[in-house]
């Protein structure tokens, strides 16, 4: 008969602990006292705990679980044991512990059961999280630095795409204090011809997590395909935009010179050799007008059979010269007609310009399209220089 002084310490303690009790009595050999929140946290019917203290267990875990739970009952009436197992019903994980203890002249075994299933997703998807950390960073090419608060590097991460060089991670850990120093959560920079980027993120602690990544291969596309957008893709000369870019840099000198090309007769030369020789002819001209001027000056085509070429000349005889080079070297490209063999002429426009002056393509149009005129006017296969214009 269980004493009313053991039923109320096993009620207080009940009240007092999350979960579920059973108390079983040594003496007697059989469970004694079930809380009442057994049932809901275990799937177990408390008439068949108390009928036998073990067997419950097997009816109610899931199977891969069963030696586990074999082994506890084994021990739980005879010393200190904990398990857990699974529902094989509902699936929620079961934490029991067993612990013997004498009360009041009487030895129990006090069991205690919890609901750990939170508990357990809990830790199972830190560990995913970690697992699938770990995979990214053994994958990963990028360098990851911690920092306390006080800038002094707590952790790190070498990524398998960094110089191995110790003088490399040297610069990274400096040039991360020189950005946190600032406050700045993004930076960039360039060491041995490399390009980085670098984000930190700064925690509720005040530690730093700093990503720093080598973009040189991105920054090398971004600039191809920039200089894509520049050019013209039959000529490999820029296009308008190519030298719209090009011409602000130009205008910011005093002086510079222009010509502006045509080539004569086009229309019967496509007449002649097809769209496709027509193509030919151009690409040989933007071919020969890299071959006549100088790696610092820029050669454009602006449309149909129309090049520009900007010189960093500031005399006219020099811009004569560069002209006369150009005409001379067209009339020397053979071409087959169907009647025989033909040559290419062109007609150039140029002048020298106030840099301030002429900024955009239009400007510089209207400023050498009046001798490109003149030459054509005077029989075509010639250069004329406009003086030097004047804007108000």
């Amino acid at each position: 008969m269980v004493s009313e002084r053991i039923q109320q310490y096993f009620q207080l303690i009940a009240e007092a602990v999350p979960g579920a009790l059973w108390a079983y009595d040594l003496s007697e050999g059989r469970i004694i006292m079930v809380s009442a929140s057994f049932s809901d946290i275990t799937d177990a019917d408390a008439t068949d705990v108390i009928r036998d203290v073990k067997d419950w267990r097997l009816k109610v875990c899931a199977e891969e679980d069963l030696e586990m739970v074999r082994s506890f009952n084994d021990l739980c009436l005879v010393e200190a044991a904990n398990v857990e197992y699974r529902l094989k019903n509902s699936g929620r994980v079961i934490r029991e512990s067993s612990s013997i203890a004498e009360n009041m002249g009487t030895q129990l075994v006090m069991g205690h059961i919890s609901d750990v299933t939170h508990l357990h997703n809990l830790v199972s998807s830190v560990q995913a999280r970690e697992e699938r950390v770990n995979v990214l960073l053994g994958v990963s090419s990028d360098i990851i630095l911690c920092f306390n608060d006080q800038l002094e590097l707590t952790d790190f991460h070498t990524g398998s795409g960094f110089p191995a060089e110790r003088i490399w991670f040297d610069k990274a850990i400096l040039h991360c204090k020189s950005q946190l120093k600032k406050n700045e959560e993004f930076s960039e920079g360039t060491f041995g011809g490399k390009h980085f980027q670098t984000t930190a993120r700064k925690s509720s602690n005040g530690e730093w997590l700093v990503v720093f990544k080598d973009v040189s291969t991105i920054h090398a596309r971004v600039a191809t395909l920039e200089e894509t957008a520049e050019k013209d893709q039959l000529t490999q000369a820029f296009n308008r935009h190519g030298l719209q870019n090009r011409l602000s840099f130009f205008s910011e000198s005093p002086k510079f010179a222009a010509a502006l090309i045509d080539c004569d007769n086009f229309k019967t030369i496509n007449d002649k050799l097809g769209w496709a020789g027509g193509d030919r002819v151009l690409q040989e001209i933007a071919n020969l007008l890299r071959a006549n001027v100088r790696s610092s000056d820029v050669i454009a085509r602006i449309g149909g059979d129309e090049f520009v070429v900007l010189f960093n000349h500031d005399s006219e005889k020099h811009l004569m010269d560069a002209c006369q080079r150009i005409q001379q070297a067209t009339e020397k490209l053979p071409f087959r007609w169907d009647n025989g063999a033909g040559s290419v002429s062109v007609s150039i426009g140029a002048a020298l310009l106030e840099g301030d002056a002429v900024t955009t393509i239009e400007a510089l149009i209207l400023s050498t399209q009046k001798a490109l005129k003149s030459s054509k006017r005077s029989g075509k296969n010639r250069a004329t220089i406009s003086p030097m214009p004047q804007f108000t």
